[in-house]
């Protein structure tokens, strides 16, 4: 997976959640988006996590 820094701010922020991200232009799997989508609540959960790590900024 990957985004620009400004999807990534909006996910973090919580003003976009995963799944918007996932569909936006500026977010790029590389395999099926229809499987990173069947587990976006795991991708939700470790943004989540590192949002409550010490020491992490966006």
């Amino acid at each position: 997976m990957a985004a620009d820094a400004q999807t990534w701010q909006k996910v973090f922020d919580h003003e976009i959640g995963m799944r918007e991200a996932i569909k936006s232009h500026n977010f790029h799997i590389d395999g099926p988006k229809l499987k990173a989508l069947s587990n976006k609540s795991g991708l939700e959960q470790s943004v989540k996590l590192m949002l409550n790590m010490k020491g992490i900024r966006v």
